[in-house]
This record gives structure tokens, sequence and C-alpha cells, in this order.
């Protein structure tokens, strides 16, 4: 008797627990399988940004974060990024 109050207090708290994982894989599922082409924008709005960056000089050289333009230190790690038309000075010819 007692080891079947212990598996219907198991039950019901399997059963309290269960639904919120249920519906997470549910929803996830969901996101997935629709999502094709507004992660197509998405990739491609990245894109855009990196490219940005590289023409204002503004990608990190220690963790390669593309930052916004004009900014002086790396958004990602924290370290001052070169000061704009200086960042192709070392890269130059001899």
């Amino acid at each position: 008797m007692e080891v079947l109050i212990a598996v219907l207090m198991a039950a019901v708290a399997v059963a309290a627990v269960l639904p919120p994982f249920v519906a997470r894989g549910r929803a996830a599922r969901a996101a997935s399988g629709a999502g094709g082409a507004r992660d197509d924008g998405l990739l491609e709005a990245e894109i855009a940004r990196y490219r940005e960056a590289l023409r204002a000089g503004t990608v990190c050289e220690h963790c390669t974060f593309a930052n916004p333009p004009g900014s002086r230190y790396c958004a990602d790690c924290g370290r001052r990024l070169p000061a704009p038309g200086t960042a192709g000075a070392a890269a130059g010819p001899a």
C-alpha cells in the first residue's frame, strides 16, 4: 500500500512538471519550421552590419566583433580600437 501511494505521488509530480517542457518543445519546433525566410533576413542584416564595420575600420583585431562606426572601444571584449586611418598603416607596403 505504501508503494502504491509513493508511485501515485511520483505520477502527480511528473504530471505537474511535464506540461511546460512539452509546450517549449512544440514552440521550438514551430519556430524552426516556419522561420526560414525570417532567418535569411537576419543573416543578411548581420552581413550588412559586418561590412559596414569593415568599411569604417571598427572590427576588433582581438575578437573580430563588428563595432558600429565611430566606436573607440570594442563592445564585446572592451579593447581599444585603432584610431581611424591607422588600421591599415601597419599592414601597408614597406
